[in-house]
């Protein structure tokens, strides 16, 4: 729900520097936070992604979602 509260001007900054562990249903809130963002840029911003937090989205098949994200270090 804050997700989808923000405003369109407002990218989603997720901190990913200390995820060692991520669920699918968090994949799945973010993926979906995505889907309703669309056509926004960027859509969402990630802050240090861990090895983990790339690697769930790759497991799921939701890689070119991934992609969807700015990174940033």
């Amino acid at each position: 729900d804050i997700l989808r509260a923000l405003p369109a001007e407002v990218a989603p900054l997720i901190d990913a520097s200390g995820v060692e562990d991520i669920s699918t249903q968090y994949v799945g809130v973010l993926h979906s936070a995505l889907a309703a963002r669309e056509g926004l840029s960027p859509p969402m911003i990630v802050q240090a992604p861990t090895p983990a937090f790339v690697d769930a989205f790759s497991d799921l098949g939701l890689f070119a979602d991934l992609m969807k994200m700015e990174f940033r270090q």
